[in-house]
This record gives structure tokens, C-alpha cells and sequence, in this order.
């Protein structure tokens, strides 16, 4: 049996929602005319754990593990000289880490609920078919509090073996460090993944999930940004991935869609903002034309953009403007998560999806927990 034919049947929303935001409820950027099919939920099935791990999950939980540990060291011999924002954002990564080491350490890591409608606020309303789209995610609360210990120390805690260096800058940047190497480590994972030929896709999207987040988290720490209040996407949600040519279909229609908002939102930027915003056009530009290129080599036909479309916010001033693209880069994410899942082209979409992350970062100072997958609360 083909890959293909192994998948469920993918459903959709009413033919006019095209891109559904998070973080604001009821924000769509809809499309002036019909809009593409959108992946759906995952059938009803619970998934037969394994009788031993998936391969590479023992050295990624122990990856994730060190990491969490690390967080919890720093934070408890560098808290008074940490500032605030300092403090949250270690606090925010080391509690993103225990949430993928949970993942990691089960033996059913697809076993995953089904989106509800009253799930979450930016969570639309179902259609007849009941589905949800995969870009319906939501911020799930995480402690966030430097002061608080309690959820990583059920988990993971420190050991005796954790070495902090003397300096918190010092310290940060050794952070940063092991967040990068744990990119790379799951990266190679996400281009070769390995396991029951029925799971490789969702493998891919895992471990190129883990790969984005360790790589924003450590440009969080390099930059030194203060994070949101809390992290975006704890929780994720039961899907059925596309074939490859729809996934690349939605992927475009997703591209036309986000190509519009940053151009109508440069004009209000500032000089520095503006620049980076052109730096992603051209990306999602880029994108757009490879997908192209992909779909007619594949002897498909490429969707056309809208005449028009109409935008959540009005980027009438920098905040607002920042705030837009921080939305769309957001939703963006599943989409591209589902590319990477079943694209040929492994290694070009997972350093899509690593850049859109960063972007998310940049526009809103969110902590991603996990990137490319659709979240609720």
C-alpha cells in the first residue's frame, strides 16, 4: 500500500477561509474568492504504542533532557544577576524543553487529541465535516515564572553534572550554544528520519519541529530578548497530512496570502523593521516560485493568487504593522510544517520553517514550543 493511499481523507473548511490567525479571536485573512482546501484533523484511532522507542527518540529526549536541566541550573546560581527578562525567558525555554522531553518519552508521540471548536478563541468555527484547520493554534499557558520550579523539577531537574559558567552572560551563551547544537541533532533527523514506514512523515515534521525550536530559542538567547508574557502552541493536535501535491497547493495559497500583507505592511515600518521585512518578502517570494516550479513538474496546476485579500488588522502604525506580520508568520507555520512532512525537498523546507520561526520571534518575542504543528489550548 502507498503512502498515499495509507492516508486518511483530508477534509476542509467553507471555501472562503483561507489563512486563520492566532492569538486574536475570529482574525482571518480571507481570501476574495473561494480559497484552497485545508488539511483537516486526524481520524479517530488510537495509535498501538511501539514495544520499544522510536529510533532517535531516547538520544533526542536525553538532548532535550540536558537542555532542561541546563535552564534549571542557570536560573537557580545566576537568578539575582539575571534581569527579569532574562529570568522568563530561560524559564520559558526550560519549560519548552520539558514539553517536547514528554513527547519524546512516550511511546505513542502521535497519539495526539482531536482540535475541538471551543478549544481555543482562535480556533474557527467547524463546518459541516467537523474539521479544523492546521493553522488553528493557540498560546497554552506554561509557567513562565523564574521564581517557580515545581513543573520542571516532576520531570527533569538539575544534576550535580550540570556546570554553569561563572558569568551569567557566560552562561547565556553556552545556552545558546547547546540550543544551536541540538538544531543541527535534530535536523539530521528531519532530513533522514527513521521508524515504521507508516510514521515517517509525522517523524519528519517532529523532528524538524524540535530543530526550529532550538534554533529560534537560541537566537532568543543571543539577542537577548525580553519573551512574551507566555509561550505560543504547548499543545498539539490530531491531523491528517495532505498528499504532496495539496500540501503544496495550501503552502502556496498561504504564500500569495502573507505576500500581500507584507507588502501592505512595510510602508509603516520603521528603517531597521523595514529591512528585515523585505528580507522575508523576498523569502516568501522565493517560496512561492519554487512551489510553482514544484507543482508543475509534479504536472499539477498551481493555484492563482485572489484579486485581493482582506487583512485581520489594518498596519496603520509600526505596532500594528509588526503585530500583522507576527500573525501571519504564526499561522503560516503548520502549513509549512505539512510541506516538510511530505515534501522530496526536506532540507529547503525545513530551513523554511526555521526562518518563519525566527520571524515569529522578531515580530512578536514569542517562545514557539512547537513549530510547523497546529497547537490549541
Amino acid at each position: 500500500m502507498t503512502a498515499a493511499a495509507r492516508r486518511p481523507a483530508v477534509h476542509t473548511f467553507g471555501r472562503r477561509s483561507l489563512l486563520i490567525f492566532t492569538g486574536v479571536a475570529g482574525l482571518a485573512l480571507t481570501g476574495c474568492t473561494d480559497s484552497p482546501l485545508v488539511p483537516g484533523p486526524g481520524p479517530d484511532r488510537a495509535q498501538t504504542p511501539t514495544p520499544t522507542p522510536l529510533p532517535g527518540t531516547v538520544d533526542g529526549a536525553a538532548t532535550e533532557k540536558e537542555l532542561a536541566d541546563y535552564a534549571d541550573a542557570l536560573l537557580a546560581r545566576h537568578r539575582a544577576e539575571l534581569s527579569h527578562g532574562e529570568r522568563q525567558l530561560i524559564a520559558q525555554l526550560r519549560d519548552a524543553h520539558l514539553n517536547h522531553l514528554a513527547v519524546l518519552a512516550s511511546t505513542a508521540p502521535f497519539d495526539l487529541p482531536r482540535p475541538t471548536p471551543s478549544g481555543s478563541a482562535a480556533t474557527p468555527s467547524p463546518s459541516a465535516s467537523g474539521s479544523a484547520s492546521p493553522a488553528s493554534t493557540s498560546a497554552t499557558p506554561t509557567s513562565s515564572n523564574p521564581s517557580s520550579t515545581a513543573s520542571a523539577s516532576s520531570t527533569a531537574s538539575a544534576t550535580p553534572t550540570t556546570r554553569i559558567p561563572a558569568t551569567p552572560a557566560k552562561a547565556i551563551k553556552a545556552f545558546a550554544a547547546l540550543e544551536a547544537a541540538a538544531g543541527k541533532e535534530h535536523r539530521a533527523r528531519a532530513l533522514r528520519p527513521g521508524g515504521p514506514d507508516d510514521q515517517l512523515e509525522e517523524l519528519a515534521l517532529l523532528w524538524g519541529s524540535l530543530s526550529a525550536a532550538a534554533v529560534s530559542y537560541g537566537s532568543a538567547l543571543t539577542d537577548g530578548r525580553d519573551p512574551a508574557a507566555e509561550p505560543a502552541g504547548g499543545q498539539r493536535v490530531a491531523i491528517a497530512l495532505p498528499d504532496p501535491a495539496e500540501a503544496a497547493k495550501n503552502l502556496l495559497e498561504q504564500c500569495y496570502a502573507i505576500i500581500f500583507g507584507y507588502q501592505t505592511a512595510l510602508a509603516e515600518l520603521s528603517d531597521r523593521q523595514a529591512d528585515h521585512a523585505r528580507s522575508s518578502l523576498a523569502r516568501y517570494r522565493d517560496l512561492r516560485d519554487r512551489l510553482v516550479r514544484e507543482l508543475l513538474a509534479q504536472e499539477q496546476k498551481p493555484p492563482a493568487p485572489h484579486a485581493g485579500y482582506q487583512l485581520p488588522l489594518q498596519p496603520t502604525s509600526t505596532s500594528r504593522s509588526g503585530r500583522l506580520l507576527g500573525l501571519m508568520d504564526t499561522a503560516v507555520l503548520p502549513y509549512i510544517g505539512q510541506w516538510l512532512a511530505t515534501t522530496d525537498h526536506r532540507s529547503i523546507a525545513l530551513s523554511t520553517m526555521i526562518n518563519s520561526t525566527r520571524d515569529v520571534l522578531a515580530w512578536t518575542s514569542t517562545i514557539t514550543v512547537w513549530p510547523g504543528w497546529p497547537t490549541q489550548d
